[in-house]
């Protein structure tokens, strides 16, 4: 009698969880939620194959743009990117010459990066663990007015010039624009102009207060068109 009231209990308990587990399936027909959970996804940045040849150590996000550091001497194969580099979204960016060695640490205010690690020196520049890259602050003034027909560089003035000098170019097709500066050895030191531009002439006023005198190369890239000129900083 005893064994028959178990059995009886264990094939009720049976039907009762087979009868929530009918339920369940059935609401999870109606509501997907019941069987999928929100979740996120996994996006590699930098593009494919991975783009830098060593490890990073640090990150930090200014604005829409993405500074990392550590152990690479290659992002995307750009030139300079030594143990630090600036990702856009789309393209990479190297910061000046670089560093001689580890980033790990990066933070941002304003227009300035401020580095930490096992570097001797930044952009060539003696410093000792610490230091801080300014992205020059120029004025780009945009005249849409007089029609473009041909792209131009036009020589920076004054030039020579102590400090500050004024260049124009004209672009004459919507173009991704930039217009960098380096030195006499061929490393970029700094970059003017890195956006979408439409057609039409453009005035820049650049600030070299913090560059030592010297020979300096301005390169101007706009689509497929380029161009460049000797300027000459003497303080």
């Amino acid at each position: 009698m005893k064994n028959s009231t178990v059995w009886v209990m264990i094939l009720a308990l049976f039907l009762i969880t087979a009868n929530l587990q009918a339920q369940l399936f059935n609401e999870a027909g109606n509501n997907p939620s019941y069987l999928q959970a929100d979740v996120g996804y996994w996006d590699p940045i930098g593009g494919q194959p991975p783009e830098l040849n060593g490890t990073v150590r640090v990150i930090a996000v200014g604005g829409s743009d993405l500074h990392v550091g550590g152990d690479f001497t290659d992002a995307g194969g750009i030139d300079n990117a030594d143990y630090i580099a600036k990702w856009n979204g789309s393209s990479w960016d190297s910061l000046g010459s670089g560093l001689n060695n580890t980033v790990r640490a990066v933070a941002i205010s304003g227009d300035d990066v401020y580095v930490g690690g096992e570097f001797s020196l930044a952009g060539g520049v003696p410093a000792s663990y610490l230091a801080r890259y300014r992205y020059s602050a120029t004025n780009i003034i945009k005249d849409h007015s007089d029609p473009v027909n041909h792209f131009t560089l036009l020589q920076n003035v004054p030039n020579p010039f102590n400090a500050t000098t004024l260049i124009k170019y004209k672009i004459e097709k919507p173009a991704l624009t930039r217009l960098m500066i380096y030195n006499s050895p061929g490393q970029k030191v700094t970059e003017l102009v890195n956006e979408y531009q439409d057609a039409g002439n453009f005035e820049v006023r650049f600030d070299a207060s913090n560059l030592s005198s010297g020979i300096y190369f301005l390169h101007l890239k706009s689509g497929d068109q380029s161009g460049s000129i000797k300027i000459l900083l003497i303080k």
